[in-house]
């Protein structure tokens, strides 16, 4: 199985460690540090919650959950 990125979004912001340190993760408990975090391919699957955290980080301002426009063309 493979995907294909047809629509990418580029992130203008960065994201920096100190933000993802403190970022809680939904789809399972980071530790103590990220040893073990993602498994040795990298991250191949983001659950929503997660996806729109980041996206909250990185773009400094609340995404209202409500927005299905915007919510679906970042998603896109």
């Amino acid at each position: 199985m493979r995907g294909i990125i047809e629509k990418a979004l580029p992130f203008e912001g960065k994201l920096s460690p100190e933000e993802l340190d403190l970022y809680i993760w939904k789809f399972k408990q980071r530790g103590l540090n990220w040893e073990h975090f993602f498994n040795q391919y990298g991250m191949n699957h983001i659950v929503k919650d997660d996806f729109l955290g980041i996206l909250e980080i990185a773009f400094k301002h609340d995404l209202e959950v409500q927005d299905a426009k915007l919510e679906v063309s970042l998603i896109q």
